[in-house]
This record gives C-alpha cells, sequence and structure tokens, in this order.
C-alpha cells in the first residue's frame, strides 16, 4: 500500500485533496462560540405571585413544587431560589436524560396542582435551563421617553432583531410599561361612601365584551356581539359608580386617572445617563460573531427608524461578547500559524534543506484542515476547547512529519534514491509513529466517556484530538512519503542553504561526553535513577507553589461591581448608589463606559458592568485593578458592595466561589454563617465574603382580630384582597388600543400609603363599611429574608470573591479555618459553584487518565512484545513532569484544565521520543546483539529526530507562553517544560532504565546458571 501511494502520486494527491476540500467546506458551517454548546440536564420552574413574601411563597408553593417535583425520574438535584414576589424551582437530572420529556413531566405534575396554589399566583412557567446562556449583543437607546421606548422595543426592534437567524429573543431593561394608573383617593371614597373593591367590581361589569349569538333570517344570519370595553380613557374617567345608599358618581370623583407608565421595576443607565437597553439572547444552535455581524450591518437601519419616530435618540452598542469570541479565536489560530512556522524554522535549522520545510508546511496544514470536516460531522463548534485541541495536536503533528522527513534523509544519505528512501525510510520509523499516534488515541478517546458535564466539554477536546491524529497518521503514510519521493533531494545547486554545513552533532566516540554519561549508565543504574528520583521529588515540591483551579481568568478589558442596597430600598435609593460607584469610577483612566442595571431580582439590587480599555494601552491588569477600585467605592453608605475582574458568572452565582452553610434551625445556620463572613475576610487572598441572602428589612403586618372579624362577618381572604389592591394594586383589567393590550392599575394614590393607611383602607361587611384598623391590630416585625433550598432543606449561601490568588489555595484555606469550627450536629457547609465543577472535572478527567494509562500500557506491550520495557516508558512519562514542575513555578501558570489536558497529551509526545530507541534496540537484543551497543547504536541513530521533533514542538508552543489566557500559557507550560526533560531524560536516564529491566529479565540465580 505504501508502494502504491509513492508510486502514483496524482493518485496520492487527489486522495488528499478531497479530504482537504471537504475540511475548507465544513468550515464556514462551523458556529464560532466561547464554549461548546452543553446540553444541560436542567428544567426550571418560575413562580411570579405578587406582594407575597418569601416565607409565603416558601409556604404555599415552594414546598408543594419541590415534592411534585422531586417525583420525577432521574432526578440529581433539586435548588430552590425564593424571593419577595417570585420564586424559582431548578430541578438538576442525571446526564443524558432527554431534557423536553423532563420538562413535560415537570410541567404534567405542577399543572395538577394548580388549585392547590393561591388564586392571585400567575400559572408557573417550566423551561429548560441554560446557566451559560447571555446576551451577546447590549443595544443601548438613550435620548428618548422610556416609556415610549419600551413600546418601540417590543413592538418594532424586537421584531426585528428576533427575525434573524440565531436570534433566541430580546429582553428589555430599563423602559417603562405604559398603563393606564387610576390613583384612589380614600378620603372621597370614605365620603361617597364606596369601597376599594367596589371599584374593581365596577371596572370588571362595564369593561367587557360579550358574545351575544346570532340573528337568523330566511336568507342568511350575522353574529352579534355586546361591546363594553372601555374605547378611551376618558371613558374610564366618566364611569359611573353606584352604591346602596343610592350614591351615583363619576369614577374621576375619587380618583386621578392618568395615561401614564407603570411603578419603576427596573432601571438602567449607561455612561452617566439614563437609557433603555435591549438584550440580545442568541439560540442554542445560534452563531454569536454572525449575529453580531448582522445586527452591526442593519444598526444605520434601525437608527435612521428610531430617529424618525424619537427626534434627536440615538442606537448604540454598549457590550458585544462576540468581540472576545473573535479575539480569543484569532489570537489561537495566530498561535497554531506561529506555532507552525517555527516549526518549519527549526526544520530549515536542523536539515539546511528548504525542500524539507516545504513537506513540513504542506502535510502540517493539511491535516489541520481536513480536521474541520470530521468536526462538523460530530456537530462541534470552533470554541475555546476545539482550538486548545488544535494546539495540543500540533506536537504530534510536528512529530510525525520530522520523524519521516529525517527517516528518509538518512536513507538517502547512505546512497538509496529518493523513491526509495522514501518506502524504506517510512518503513524504517512506522512502529513508532503507529506507537505515538495510538498513544494519543488510546489517551484522548477515553475523554469522549468522561461524565458530568465537565464530560461534555472534553468529548469535543478529546475527539478533536483523535481526529487530527488519525489525519496525521493517513498522510503520514500517503501524503507525507510520496512528497518525499517527488520532492526532497540532498542537495540543490539552486539553493545556497543546501550547499552549507548542516548543524554538528557529538560524534559517536569513545571519549565524547554522551559516551561517557552512556557508559557511566551501564555502570551504575541504580546511581543515575536515584539521581533523577530525587530530582524529580524536589521539583515536586515546587508545586505548593502552585495555583489550582478550573478555568483561570482573562483579562477581558472588563470589571464586574455588584452593589446592594438594604432590603425594601426605593428605586430612588438605589439609584443614587450607582450615580455615586459611577462618580468614583472617574477618577481611574483605564475606565471606558459602564453599563448599570438595576432592580434584577429586587430594586435593592444594582449591577454595574465596567469596560475597560484594551488590554495593550493599560499597564496594570483587571485584577489588580479591581483591587484599587474597591477601597474607593466600599465606603459608600448603606451599600454591600462586590468587586471582581471579568465578566459576571453565569452561572447562578456572580463570585468566584460559593459556600453553602446548612442547617435545619434559622438563628442558629445565620449564626454560624456570619462566624465563617468574619473569619473567611481575615484571609489575606480573598477579596470580600458576603451573604448572597441580605439581612431582612423591617416589615408592617397586619394580624385580624378573628373575633372582631366574625362580629362583621368578614373573611381573611377578603380583607387581605382589599389590602393588598389598595397598596399593591390590581391589574386584572386591560385596556386595548390599536390592537395593543395595557394594564389598568388600580391602587391608592401614593401620598396614602403611609402609617395611617389601615385608617383609610374600608372593607365591606354585613354591618356595612369598616375600616381595616377596627379589624386588628398593626405590628412591626423583622421580614423573611430571601430563601435558598437545596433537596428541600434551607440554606446560608455565602458568594467569596478571590483577589490575587486562585480557586485552590483559597478553598484550602477556608476548609482548614471550616474544619477548625465546633459543629453542633445537623449543621454542615458545601462548596458549589466553580469549586463543584472543579472537583467533578479533576474526578472525571483522573478516571480518564487512569483508563489511558492502561491502555497505554496495554498499547506499548504489544508494540514492544514486553511487559517489561513499557516500564522503562512508563517512568520516562513521569520523570518528565520535573520539567513541567518547573516551568508552571516559574511562568506563573496555575493547574487548570487546561494543564491537566496538556498532561494526557505530553504522554504521547515523549512515548514517541522512547519507542524510536527502544523498540529497534529490543529487536537488536532479541537477535542477539550486545545490549549496550545496540542501545548505543539506535540513540545516535535517532539523535538526530529526538532533537528535532523534541524542539520543534517546543517552538510550536512558545507562543502559548505569550498568550494572557491562563488556559494556554498553562498548557504551555506543560508542554515545553515536560517535553524539555523528555529530551534530557532519554539520553541521560533511559538508557540506564533500559539496563536495569533487561538485567533483571536475563537474570538467573546460581543454581541455574
Amino acid at each position: 500500500m505504501l508502494k502504491f501511494f509513492v508510486r502514483r502520486p496524482i493518485t496520492t494527491l487527489m486522495f488528499v485533496l478531497v479530504w482537504v476540500v471537504l475540511g475548507l467546506v465544513s468550515f464556514p458551517n462551523m458556529n464560532v462560540e466561547r464554549t461548546p454548546a452543553l446540553d444541560f440536564p436542567m428544567v426550571t420552574a418560575t413562580f411570579i405571585y405578587p406582594g407575597a413574601a418569601p416565607s409565603e411563597l416558601e409556604s404555599q408553593v415552594v414546598k408543594r413544587a419541590e415534592d411534585a417535583m422531586s417525583e420525577v425520574s432521574e432526578l440529581k438535584k433539586i435548588t430552590s431560589y425564593v424571593y419577595e414576589n417570585s420564586a424559582m424551582v431548578m430541578a438538576e437530572f442525571n446526564l443524558g436524560v432527554n431534557v423536553n420529556d423532563k420538562a413535560n413531566e415537570v410541567k404534567t405534575k405542577l399543572d395538577s396542582l394548580i388549585s392547590e396554589f393561591p388564586s392571585d399566583m400567575e400559572n408557573p412557567v417550566v423551561e429548560k435551563l441554560n446557566p451559560l446562556q447571555q446576551s451577546v449583543v447590549d443595544i443601548v437607546i438613550r435620548g428618548a421617553d422610556a416609556r415610549a421606548v419600551e413600546e418601540y422595543v417590543d413592538d418594532v426592534l424586537s421584531t426585528k432583531i428576533t427575525g434573524l437567524q440565531g436570534v433566541a429573543s430580546v429582553s428589555v431593561f430599563g423602559g417603562r410599561e405604559r398603563a393606564i394608573r387610576i390613583a384612589l383617593n380614600p378620603d372621597s371614597m370614605a365620603a361617597h361612601g364606596i369601597t376599594v373593591m367596589d371599584v374593581v367590581s365596577a371596572l370588571g361589569a362595564h369593561n367587557l365584551n360579550v358574545p351575544g349569538g346570532k340573528i337568523e333570517t330566511t336568507a342568511n344570519s350575522s353574529n352579534v356581539r355586546f361591546i363594553g370595553e372601555f374605547a378611551s380613557v376618558d371613558e374610564i374617567a366618566n364611569l359611573r359608580l353606584t352604591t346602596v345608599e343610592g350614591g351615583n358618581f363619576k369614577l374621576s370623583d375619587i380618583a386621578q386617572i392618568t395615561d401614564a407608565a407603570r411603578d419603576i421595576e427596573n432601571g438602567a443607565r449607561y455612561n452617566g445617563e439614563p437609557v433603555v437597553i435591549a438584550s440580545v439572547v442568541k439560540a442554542s444552535d445560534g452563531n454569536a460573531v454572525n449575529i453580531s455581524g448582522e445586527l452591526r450591518k442593519r444598526m444605520p437601519e434601525f437608527q435612521v427608524d428610531l430617529q424618525k419616530r424619537f427626534p434627536g435618540a440615538e442606537l448604540l452598542i454598549a457590550s458585544d461578547s462576540s468581540i472576545a469570541v473573535s479575539e480569543e479565536t484569532d489570537s489561537t489560530i495566530n498561535g497554531i500559524i506561529l506555532g507552525v512556522v517555527f516549526t518549519i524554522l527549526v526544520l530549515l535549522a536542523f536539515t539546511r534543506n528548504w525542500r524539507s520545510t516545504v513537506i513540513a508546511g504542506v502535510v502540517i496544514p493539511t491535516s489541520l484542515v481536513a480536521g474541520f470536516f470530521f468536526m462538523d460531522n460530530s456537530n462541534f463548534t470552533v470554541n475555546a476547547l476545539t482550538l486548545l485541541a488544535y494546539s495540543s495536536a500540533l506536537g504530534t503533528l510536528v512529530s510525525n512529519a520530522i520523524i519521516l522527513i529525517e527517516s528518509a534523509l538518512q536513507e538517502m544519505r547512505a546512497g538509496k534514491k529518493p523513491e526509495d528512501a522514501a518506502i524504506d525510510g517510512t518503513k524504517k520509523v512506522a512502529v513508532s509513529v503507529l506507537a505515538g499516534v495510538g498513544t494519543n488515541v488510546v489517551v484522548f478517546l477515553p475523554l469522549a466517556f468522561m461524565g458530568g458535564i465537565v464530560g461534555q466539554f472534553m468529548v469535543q477536546f478529546g475527539m478533536t484530538v483523535v481526529y487530527l491524529t488519525l489525519l496525521s497518521l493517513m498522510f503520514s503514510f500517503t501524503l507525507t512519503p510520496m512528497m518525499i519521493a517527488k520532492f526532497l533531494r540532498l542537495t540543490d545547486k539552486n539553493n545556497k542553504l543546501a550547499k552549507k554545513k548542516q548543524i554538528s552533532y557529538p560524534k559517536p566516540t569513545s571519549t565524547g561526553w554522551m559516551r561517557r554519561w552512556y557508559d557511566y549508565q551501564g555502570q551504575h543504574p541504580w546511581r543515575v535513577v536515584g539521581i533523577v528520583v530525587a530530582i524529580f521529588i524536589g521539583s515536586t515540591t515546587l508545586m505548593k507553589f502552585v495555583g489550582n483551579e478550573f478555568s483561570p481568568t482573562t483579562d477581558a478589558n472588563e470589571i464586574t461591581i455588584t452593589a446592594r442596597a438594604p432590603m425594601g430600598a426605593t428605586y430612588e435609593k438605589s439609584e443614587s448608589i450607582a450615580l455615586q460607584i459611577e462618580e468614583r469610577l472617574k477618577q481611574f483612566p483605564e475606565v471606558a463606559a459602564t453599563t448599570v442595571k438595576i432592580g434584577d431580582q429586587g430594586l435593592q439590587n444594582i449591577d454595574i458592568k465596567v469596560e475597560l480599555v484594551d488590554v495593550s494601552e493599560r499597564n496594570i491588569s483587571d485584577k489588580i485593578l479591581a483591587q484599587k477600585m474597591l477601597p474607593s467605592i466600599a465606603d459608600i453608605a448603606d451599600a454591600e458592595i462586590q468587586i471582581r475582574a471579568g465578566e459576571a458568572q453565569s452561572a447562578g452565582s456572580s463570585s468566584d466561589l460559593v459556600l453553602n452553610v446548612f442547617g435545619p434551625d434559622d438563628a442558629k445556620r445565620e449564626a454560624y454563617a456570619a462566624h465563617i463572613i468574619d473569619v473567611v475576610n481575615q484571609i489575606p487572598e480573598v477579596q470580600s465574603a458576603v451573604r448572597a441572602q441580605q439581612l431582612p428589612a423591617m416589615e408592617t403586618q397586619f394580624i385580624p382580630d378573628q373575633e372582631k372579624m366574625n362580629f362583621w362577618g368578614v373573611q381573611n381572604a377578603y380583607a387581605g384582597t382589599t389590602l393588598r389592591t389598595a397598596l399593591y394594586g390590581n391589574d386584572d383589567y386591560k385596556y386595548k388600543e390599536n390592537g395593543e393590550e395595557y394594564p389598568i392599575v388600580l391602587e391608592f394614590a401614593r401620598p396614602f400609603k403611609n402609617a395611617s393607611l389601615f385608617d383609610n383602607v374600608y372593607v365591606n361587611s354585613q354591618k356595612g363599611m369598616v375600616p381595616l384598623s377596627s379589624l386588628g391590630e398593626v405590628k412591626m416585625e423583622r421580614a423573611t429574608p430571601d430563601i435558598r433550598r437545596q433537596n428541600k432543606n434551607r440554606l446560608t449561601e455565602i458568594d467569596i470573591n478571590i483577589g490575587k490568588s486562585t480557586m485552590g489555595p483559597v478553598q484550602a484555606k477556608i476548609q482548614a479555618e471550616l474544619d477548625n469550627m465546633d459543629w453542633e450536629y445537623g449543621y454542615y457547609t458545601e462548596f458549589g459553584g466553580m469549586s463543584e465543577y472543579q472537583a467533578e472535572a479533576a474526578a472525571e478527567i483522573g478516571k480518564a487518565f487512569l483508563l489511558a494509562t492502561i491502555l497505554t500500557f496495554m498499547l506499548l506491550a504489544a508494540i514492544l512484545n514486553s511487559l517489561a520495557h513499557p516500564f522503562t516508558i512508563a517512568t520516562s512519562i513521569l520523570t518528565s513532569f520535573t520539567g513541567v514542575f518547573i516551568l508552571m513555578f516559574l511562568s506563573g501558570a496555575t493547574m487548570n484544565i487546561g494543564a491537566m489536558l496538556a498532561f494526557v497529551m505530553l504522554v504521547g509526545l515523549v512515548v514517541n521520543n522512547n519507542i524510536l530507541v527502544l523498540e529497534p534496540a529490543i529487536n537488536r537484543v532479541n537477535r542477539g546483539e550486545d545490549m549496550h551497543s545496540a542501545l548505543w547504536t539506535e540513540l545516535m541513530d535517532r539523535k538526530n529526530m529526538i532533537l528535532m521533533t523534541s524542539i520543534a514542538v517546543i517552538a510550536g508552543m512558545v507562543p502559548q507562553l505569550w498568550s494572557i489566557d491562563g488556559m494556554k500559557v498553562a498548557m504551555g507550560a506543560v508542554m515545553i517544560g515536560g517535553m524539555f526533560a523528555s529530551l534530557v531524560f532519554t539520553f541521560t536516564l533511559t538508557p540506564a532504565l533500559f539496563f536495569l529491566i533487561e538485567r533483571a529479565r536475563h537474570w538467573k540465580p546460581k543454581w541455574r546458571r
């Protein structure tokens, strides 16, 4: 087969071009994303119960929902978040379930409980959850009325944007929804003898259309409809009200009716001015880069349309996550290209043969391009993990190309013709190439079978490496030998480089330093092994200075500030805090823009995205800048402030680390949490530690006196509804205009929502109108805080942000402090958030590494036909980690998921170096040759290949060390350090191990000699 491809160059070329063309056609079809598209087995149920306290939602809604959802099969964990007015129950199922089926099952369970839920609660909304789903683009609209812009975005802009391919939805922040406001005057109501519920009934009785049936004649028929809905706001104001005492008056006599907007539910600011923000969320299969590009193309069109409606208004893009994705993608691709260039330069420096560099320059990119075809057909995307796989696989592609070229050059130097040299040279190193490729496959294939969410990440990485490795193998026995036969020559009169002398290597003489060290290993193998083991153990001590984390943060030119006003704060209070933060941030020249959102999950919550100038234009990192910013804003009154470099997390928390405190008694659990917060804030590496749930504010409670309620004949439900309508309002009825519906909001006028409210709220009873204050007592009590629950147990969540350190060391210090605490039975802590993913990743990669080790041993045993010498290679792999530990310490890299994957990749490359020498040496020994001369001959014959492949791989990974991405830096440190150590130990340790095992194999007891 090898001769077939060498002797039929056109056939070979067409065969290769098929894969290249398929790769080029596939690449444009692939989405470009930051992370792989994940299928989270999560379903959420959202409950909206306006006016309800968290404790009421918990008892009346959440507990019942949890019980029902717990009956759904394959449930892994159930978590609840209970706020004022709303709650969310999240069910996480075992990986591999059909999420659509589970969502339907959850909906069916909850639908069966509708009659048990409060009647004025909205129906629960059940949907699948993707914690990583975030807005792609935030569009700011400024210079126009918030109410008018809300309508424009809802009716016009969002329709145009959702029509773009890949867009799922558009959410609006900072707008004001139009509403017809009926502000009741309780004094006028009392004077006219009417209650709040009377007005509600009157609205419902008048504002309706009723189908009346049909009028039929002998010739035809027509439908009859009673049209009673309000036709104008004036008609609402002129609505006639009557009382049992005979009163008759207009609604405007007891209320002020205005065409206005709802109360502020949220707000937005951009660079210090109020705006409306339209956030564009992509669909699960959407391409963020394409969506952003299409939006930018159509922005002028949107701008023209906006200014026609609102002269002077302006549309602009405040944030665009696709920019970071594009920059990261371009950076990685440039790093790969630079790596290929460095590899070619190394090959040119060693061989002084420009033809060899051309061959490498064709063969390596061919595999990279063809890989897109298999990725596309596996539904993979171009993302951080697949690009990382390309960077990782580059070492194998380089190694295969260099081994084959150098082997062929050796055959040519021996006098063989190019065609024969290509065939014989390939055959000579075929076992080594197969071993390296086979090792990569058995090392990375287990990643495709990893469990958990992390497994979904790893499958794209692992299989991409496998695809590229197998393509490299295929082209190594087709394209490379064909190009060697047709193109590679030892000399070329037209090439000045070819006339120059090749790089000199140490001569294999008995007096050379290499020979002296080789002989020393033969004489004192145990001593050599002892020295190397001591060096290895010494290097491991450096790892205590190396941080560890799941995914390193990268300077994303962004800082996130989270502030909280006291519970119960008004919008005005929260906005004043935001204004102070904005003003104080102006002192930092690194700040390019600020985007503020107020009111997400409560008016007290303030989220500020601080956009920084590009990292190339500032001399301070985002982390250090965040630490400088914190003292300048930390003393703002009535504000609890957290700050972190980078984007806000999207998996339920905005912090680096989450610590959950469990326990049955709220007071004791909160006491434990308070103590933990104090202790954790004393750790130098911790920037801040705060409760996720705020301490509750005071609330006014009305306690009905049942004797009085019975005397007046008033039911609790009716009295409560009356109070709720007066304060919170009633918006059950709609006003229709031009095909749109707007809520009619009926409530007390704001000046009457005060301490004397209970005297002004009248309730209808069997004995006439009675003020609510006569039916019970009013007390001030501390309200229930937001509630977190996990598996039906309450918890207190502590959000921790880290300063200069990384997650691993900080988590270890916190755990040490927790271990020193005295814990009462039933009270305990668990880490959540990213640390949960880190633990899962470590466990799953550990399993994959164990399986890879077993498969690698089996493969090596088969290739070497020995059960002993795989241990020689295994020891070489282990000692290569010496260079890894040293370079990770020197470069400041952390032990993250990129480093873990690089460790796995390193195995295949180290195996290559050792197989090149050991496989032919073992064959020589088995044929009866002395083991010392056999191994020495092969070391000298393969020395150039080992040097070139190692240095080329190192050169190819150098761009990764220059990256600002911590994952790439870690991968570069592992690969470069490991390959350098492997290069050294191939010559300084492998012979000693070989001699020890060979002597052990041939050792016989005296009685058998």
